[in-house]
């Protein structure tokens, strides 16, 4: 997704054991896919 011609930038934290403040993010949908096909998010 470009914004402006340019990719945003998204910063997040994941905090152990599975706490994460993704949901509250503007692309979490898009994050969210990104960290699945990377094995990073599980479910």
């Amino acid at each position: 997704m470009n914004v402006d011609g340019r990719h945003p930038t998204v910063t997040f934290e994941i905090n152990p054991p599975n706490v994460s403040d993704l949901n509250k993010k503007k692309y979490a949908n898009i994050i969210g896919a990104y960290l699945k096909e990377q094995k990073v998010k599980l479910c």
